[in-house]
């Protein structure tokens, strides 16, 4: 009974600890590993509240690697933002926003002369980005 108690106890302090923490005070470093596309349009919204509610915080962007490495696991980074479906299972995973693709053409394309299906789109030529160098996948 006292074994459970003790872990019943600990568990409840390592998920309220944070709570007790005066953000105005704090002196850390979060490191965030997401895509350049993220940090391009959230980075200096965060950074601004940083500087305004945790002056003494330091946010560090850590772009996204070649692979998929256990680096939060191993406390190199605090938060993982991605399109990855792959994480371990202890980790809690919470979808922030869903964004839409959209696709461009000159006027006069073929693409226009009738419906655009799937079928007819993915038939014409395109242009693509890969942020990682990859022919295939985002």
């Amino acid at each position: 009974r006292e074994q459970v108690r003790d872990v019943i106890e600990q568990a409840h302090r390592v998920f309220h600890a944070g709570r007790e923490i005066d953000v105005a005070t704090l002196e850390r470093t979060f490191n965030v590993r997401a895509n350049d596309v993220f940090i391009g349009g959230f980075g200096g919204r965060l950074r601004e509240i940083f500087r305004q509610q945790a002056p003494r915080a330091v946010l560090r962007f850590v772009p996204e690697g070649d692979t998929d490495d256990d680096a939060m696991a191993q406390g190199r980074i605090d938060l993982y933002i991605s399109t990855a479906g792959k994480h371990a299972p202890d980790t809690k995973v919470q979808n922030l926003f869903s964004t839409s693709f959209m696709g461009a053409a000159r006027e006069d394309h073929p693409l226009f002369d009738g419906e655009i299906s799937a079928e007819r789109f993915a038939a014409c030529d395109h242009i693509a980005v890969s942020r990682r160098g990859l022919p295939r996948g985002p």
